[in-house]
C-alpha cells in the first residue's frame, strides 16, 4: 500500500486476503503474521517478564525443533522462572530442572 501506516496496512491485506490464502507461500506468510501478533501482544500487554534466548539450543523433546527461551520474571513475581520451546509451550522446564536440562543439552550437542 501506499500509506505504511498499520491502519492502511491491515485494510490492504484484508482487501487481498483471499488472493494471499490461495498461494502456495499462505503458511509461511500465516507463521509470521502469527508471530508478529505474538510479539505485539507481549509488547502491549507486558507481563514484565525478561524473555531471554538460551544460545543457539533446540528444544530435546523428540520430533521438536523449536528454540528455548528462558521466562525470567521479576523478584516480586510470584511466578517462577521457566525455560520454554518456542514452537510448543507444553515443553517447559521449570527453574529447578535447569542443571539437568543443561546436561541434556550438552550431552546433545
Amino acid at each position: 500500500p501506499p500509506d505504511a501506516s498499520a491502519g492502511a496496512s491491515c485494510g490492504f491485506l484484508a482487501l487481498h486476503l483471499d488472493w494471499a490464502a490461495a498461494q502456495p507461500w499462505a503458511h509461511a506468510l500465516s507463521e509470521v503474521m502469527g508471530g508478529l501478533a505474538g510479539r505485539a501482544h507481549g509488547l502491549a500487554y507486558s507481563n514484565g517478564r525478561r524473555r531471554v534466548p538460551v544460545g543457539g539450543c533446540r528444544c530435546l523433546e523428540d520430533g521438536c525443533a523449536g528454540t528455548l527461551t528462558a521466562l525470567i520474571a521479576p523478584l516480586d513475581d510470584l511466578l517462577p522462572a521457566v525455560i520454554q520451546c518456542g514452537d510448543n509451550p507444553a515443553h517447559v522446564w521449570p527453574s529447578s530442572d535447569w542443571l539437568k536440562l543443561g546436561r541434556r543439552l550438552r550431552e546433545a550437542a
